[in-house]
């Protein structure tokens, strides 16, 4: 008997939008229809036919990874505003400790 991995439907069902709606839909239901045939021993599905179920898992990993390389990206934005502003920062701090350096050094020789 074969469970269905209720996670990936979830995760699945997170993932539909205007976009992708009849695709996926029909991907949840080829996976959930292969599931029930096998798991009712129907004729010719004795043996589990998984390629249902790994089209569904590979197309939420390719949804995921995607995700993931546009944070990435988006995050690599970020630290590259931030090391500038580090570096701007840095460089402003340099300029106020020279010059509180000569102000002391003017006022000591006065």
């Amino acid at each position: 008997m074969v469970q269905l991995d209720t996670r990936l439907l979830l995760e699945a069902g997170r993932l539909v939008d205007g976009s992708n709606v009849h695709c996926l839909a029909e991907m949840i239901f080829a996976y959930q229809q292969a599931v029930k045939l096998h798991n009712c021993q129907h004729p010719g599905h004795e043996k589990y036919q998984d390629q249902y179920e790994l089209t569904l898992r590979r197309y939420v990993l390719d949804r995921h990874l995607a995700e993931l390389e546009h944070r990435i990206l988006a995050e690599l934005r970020h630290a590259n505003e931030l090391i500038g502003k580090s570096a701007k920062l840095q460089a402003k701090s340099k300029e106020l400790d020279r010059i509180a350096r000569a102000a002391t050094k003017n006022k000591c020789s006065t």
